[in-house]
């Protein structure tokens, strides 16, 4: 599978270091509006309290890109997301993500990266649930045990 990858660096005097890594499945590069397993491009923002800020954009480049077998290949590049943004998940690609704790979510079409980044920083400043509470939590304890799996996979999707 070929891939296109370019890696965004922050100025040396004000580095920025995110406390969520999120990724957008999209064709557009403005909206989510693509199935994860279909998906060709990731546009991956780091969050923190302050703000976003767009860390890399990946983009499968050949046509095989598609399909049950290139799952473990973009799952792989999305390693260190705490969550994917995607207009639809198939099982196998569900199974896949949460076994790396890269929890899915899933969105209607049309709805911007912009507005979800946004609602991602508010909920982060409020008070963050779900994905978002377990992902902070993980990172503070650099724990990756196997309940987590488990109490994703009991929670509606």
């Amino acid at each position: 599978m070929t891939v296109r990858k370019l890696h965004l660096e922050t100025a040396s005097d004000a580095p920025f270091n995110p406390v969520l890594k999120v990724a957008f499945a999209t064709h557009s590069r403005l909206m989510i509006d693509e199935h994860f397993g279909h998906a060709r491009t990731f546009l991956i923002y780091g969050v923190d309290y302050s703000g976003h800020q767009l860390l890399d954009a990946v983009e499968f480049t050949d046509e095989l890109a598609q399909g049950h077998n290139r799952l473990p290949d973009k799952i792989n590049l999305l390693k260190e997301c705490d969550a994917v943004f995607c207009n639809a998940c198939g099982a196998s690609a569900l199974r896949q993500l949460l076994a790396k704790q890269i929890f899915p979510i899933r969105v209607d079409e049309g709805v911007s990266i912009s507005e979800s980044l946004q609602q991602i920083g508010q909920e982060l400043n409020q008070k963050p649930a779900g994905w978002m509470m377990r992902a902070l939590k993980s990172e503070q304890r650099g724990d990756d045990s196997s309940s987590y799996l488990d109490s994703l996979l009991d929670e509606p999707w």
